[in-house]
């Protein structure tokens, strides 16, 4: 009875086996034949798949060979192509979404070289932080890792409006600092005029004349102060958001006033 049992189980094992194999070599046939339309009608990639699958070690030695032969040969002719990306600047980008023919090879761009058909391609390059150009291009049978290059103008800077806002509160520290020196510089000259001419017997208006000059000259330092460091914390802020890896000391800035002039000391 027993051995009756283990006829069957080891019939029934090589039955299945049988079955696989036949499975195997069909699977094999087929990508044999097919590597050999696809690479025909110009559809090398698909061709390749194939190419690996037969030249594998599932399928019988002959088919294998073939299918390994015709590997290397496609490796030579399938083309490829390297993209890349630069802002208006002439930065180079890596936050880019690269799309051929409607569908997505690469979220961001490496380097490295991608494969395609030979024939027309429509090649959409989609920056992070907006803007997106679209190339259409005709690869060669054999050509190699050919340069896609193209300019993002719509990609956005985020550090940009706050180095703008830098510039202009720094323009309006220096126009408050002028000013300062002006209003200090007029405002000494006439309190050591009436000093040497009148003492403290002088006319109240000209008195109030020249009180409102020092208050002038405090109020545009105080403005100038403000103002370029403010501008100062803004160019920072704009040039981490444009360069997050780079690292910047505090903002110092120290002013001593001494009579009609002023000294400033800035360290970023």
């Amino acid at each position: 009875m027993r051995s009756r049992y283990a006829a069957l189980v080891f019939v029934s094992a090589l039955c299945t086996a049988t079955a696989a194999r036949a499975d195997d070599l069909a699977a094999c046939a087929a990508a044999h034949g097919d590597a050999q339309r696809f690479r025909r009608a110009g559809k090398l990639r698909a061709s390749r798949e194939r190419l690996l699958f037969c030249a594998g070690g599932r399928c019988p030695a002959m088919l294998a060979t073939d299918c390994a032969g015709w590997l290397e040969e496609l490796d030579r002719d399938l083309p490829t192509i390297v993209a890349s990306a630069k802002d208006e600047a002439g930065r180079e980008l890596v936050g880019v979404r690269v799309s051929i023919d409607g569908t997505v090879s690469a979220e961001a761009l490496d380097g490295r070289p991608i494969p395609l058909d030979p024939g027309p391609h429509t090649i959409r390059f989609e920056a992070a932080g907006g803007g997106a150009v679209e190339r259409v291009i005709v690869v060669k049978t054999g050509e190699r890792n050919r340069d896609v290059s193209v300019t993002l103008a719509g990609h956005s800077d985020p550090g940009a409006p706050y180095r703008v806002a830098a510039f202009v509160l720094a323009g309006v520290g220096v126009a408050a600092l002028a000013t300062f020196a002006i209003a200090a510089a007029t405002g000494q000259h006439q309190y050591d005029d009436l000093s040497d001419t009148c003492g403290t017997k002088c006319d109240p208006g000209t008195v109030d004349e020249v009180d409102t000059k020092f208050l002038v000259a405090d109020i545009a330092l105080g403005v100038s102060l403000a103002s370029l460091v403010g501008s100062g914390a803004l160019f920072w802020i704009g040039t981490s958001k444009r360069a997050p890896t780079r690292t910047a000391s505090p903002l110092r800035i120290e002013a001593a006033v001494r009579g009609t002039s002023i000294a400033l000391k800035g360290r970023f």
